[in-house]
């Protein structure tokens, strides 16, 4: 699970810095060549990166609307053996307390664990953390 952990944070850290290039795999291969085992296969096809490990877990992440800086329709999950995750990227908020607000939600399903985390940020970095963890609810604020 800590690999799998680690190639998603890879993977989206990719993702975002990446922007609106389009996705290359060799540059992908490259920043990950140190987490990536053998058997392990990276596939990519327009703004579509899958890897499948040879434990038999799939990370895939998808960019929509990659013109804007929150791109509505973006994905990132993970199947594995211990769990799976999940992250949306939902788009601007129009109303309420996070309205401007860009607004992603990141799921977490495990044997011990179900989490819902919901971020709400800005273009200044600025941002909230609404997290349920197996029924409680906890919620942080952030500056850049």
């Amino acid at each position: 699970m800590r690999k799998n952990i680690m190639l998603c944070s890879l993977v989206c850290l990719l993702l975002f810095s990446l922007g609106c290039q389009e996705a290359d795999k060799t540059v992908i291969e490259n920043q990950m060549e140190n987490n990536l085992d053998e058997g392990d296969t990276v596939d990519i096809d327009d703004n579509t990166i899958l890897i499948e490990t040879e434990e038999g877990g799939k990370i895939e992440s998808n960019i929509q609307n990659e013109d804007e800086w929150c791109g509505a329709g973006s994905t990132w999950s993970m199947t594995g053996s211990e769990g799976d995750a999940e992250m949306v990227v939902e788009g601007i908020v129009n109303s309420g307390k996070y309205a401007g607000y860009c607004h992603i939600t990141y799921d977490v399903d495990s044997e011990d664990t179900q989490a819902n985390i919901d971020y709400y940020f800005d273009e200044d970095g600025n941002g909230y953390q609404v997290m349920v963890i197996n029924g409680q609810t906890f919620e942080s604020e952030w500056t850049g």
